[in-house]
């Protein structure tokens, strides 16, 4: 068995600790460990960072549940624009190869005494490597950190507000847009502290821990979309009510469980079916390009199926429904000819446009930057954006509308007038005379 003192820098260059089953086994078991690189140097291929490790089990080149753990001294410290991960070498019909990270986790040491880990589910030849990663300059990363935690926290300070608000006033919280609205700062409050938690804490290498805040951060993620979703559907509504009399949806009977089952369910169901399909899905880190943003996330094509498809197809149909309900707010703005009850109910249509609006810009457009992260310019516009959402929807849902201000008012000079008699009682019993 591999203990601690096998693992010690100094000593050792590279151990392999193959899984209990292949040892148990009659299978013939080879070795071959390269004392030079040369064989294995490609063009365009990632620089090698330690001793090449060649591991032979006959009639095995695959596990199903286990893994095979390597060790290995690495030759040098990564630079700024590079980071370490473990490869094998992924042969070419035409003679060529490339280092290959498919099938292979990377495990920092804790110590630099320590030798760094790769944990792969196949037999070949392994090395750790050394992969380009792109990385804005020292001081754009430390800004980039600071507008996010500053970001976050003006989130969580507006989301706050905001439920103060309905625990304050019942009439506020009897309204059915209220309620949707409360419920999205509660998907926005876990993404901003899930954010914050990115930020602070940098996973090294796969726990439980790194897998919960993984989970939690994508399940958020894609609640609140799920919000987003439903606020565009709830417009169109309003708009065909009033123009057609097609439909009304305050008329549908517990439209708050049906719109809180999907949009807190879709999620948990996307989830779940990533995991039972793929329960190692959060074994990898994203990375960011901030130095902390390191944490378990959904890679490669669970990245693109259960994260980019479920947004790019609510962006897409909230992009439809804004330019549907823009072009009726424009007409009925051309034809004022409508009695006042329309035009009452128009009104109340143009506020639903504001809140899509709103929305589309403070849980859509913004994420689109961050395809283009890369760029600097792009990373400011999307950190700025995504990460104050819960602060705009305070200023957009309490400062912005007359009613709820009144009742802030009203509550605050009842407050305040109720503090100044109860102070001349306290002072007239004190001085009797």
């Amino acid at each position: 068995d591999v203990n601690i003192s096998h693992l010690l820098a100094k000593r050792t260059e590279a151990v392999v600790d193959l899984p209990r089953s292949v040892l148990d086994s009659p299978r013939r078991i080879s070795f071959v460990v390269f004392l030079t690189n040369r064989a294995f140097h490609y063009k365009g291929a990632n620089v090698i960072n330690s001793r090449v490790i060649s591991i032979n089990v006959v009639n095995l080149t695959q596990f199903d549940n286990e893994v095979v753990k390597l060790h290995f001294r690495p030759m040098e410290e990564p630079e700024r624009e590079t980071k370490r991960s473990c490869g094998y070498l992924q042969l070419q019909p035409d003679g060529n190869g490339y280092w290959s990270q498919e099938g292979c986790i990377f495990v920092s040491s804790t110590s630099s005494f320590l030798l760094d880990t790769c944990l792969c589910d196949h037999l070949t030849h392994f090395a750790e490597i050394l992969i380009p990663r792109p990385r804005f300059s020292e001081s754009d990363e430390r800004i980039l950190e600071l507008l996010s935690i500053i970001g976050c926290g003006l989130s969580i300070f507006g989301v706050t507000l905001i439920a103060t608000t309905a625990f304050l006033f019942n009439t506020w919280r009897s309204v059915f847009r209220n309620r949707m609205w409360l419920q999205l700062c509660v998907a926005l409050l876990i993404l901003s502290l899930c954010f914050l938690l990115v930020a602070f804490v940098k996973y090294d290498q796969y726990s439980f821990s790194c897998l919960v805040t993984g989970v939690v951060l994508h399940y958020s993620l894609l609640a609140s979309f799920c919000w987003m979703l439903v606020v565009a559907i709830i417009a169109y509504f309003d708009m065909v009510a009033v123009q057609y009399t097609i439909a009304n949806f305050s008329s549908i009977p517990n439209k708050l469980l049906i719109t809180s089952g999907f949009s807190w369910a879709a999620p948990a169901v996307v989830i779940a079916i990533l995991l039972l399909i793929s329960p190692k899905s959060y074994v990898r880190r994203f990375e960011e390009m901030a130095p902390s943003g390191s944490f378990c996330y959904p890679s490669g094509l669970a990245l693109w199926l259960s994260v980019y498809a479920p947004i790019a197809i609510i962006l897409v149909v909230n992009f439809l429904v804004f330019i549907y309900t823009i072009g009726h707010v424009t007409w009925s703005m051309r034809n004022r000819n409508l009695g006042k009850q329309k035009m009452d109910s128009m009104q109340e249509a143009i506020r639903c446009a504001r809140i899509g609006l709103v929305l589309m810009f403070l849980f859509g457009l913004p994420w689109i930057f961050g395809l283009f992260a890369y760029k600097v310019i792009c990373a400011y516009v999307f950190t700025v954006t995504v990460t104050t959402q819960g602060f705009l929807l305070f200023l957009f849902i309490v400062c912005g509308n007359n009613d709820t201000r009144n009742m802030w008012y009203n509550k605050i000079k009842f407050t305040t007038k109720y503090r100044r008699r109860y102070s001349q009682r306290t002072m007239q019993s004190e001085n009797p005379y």
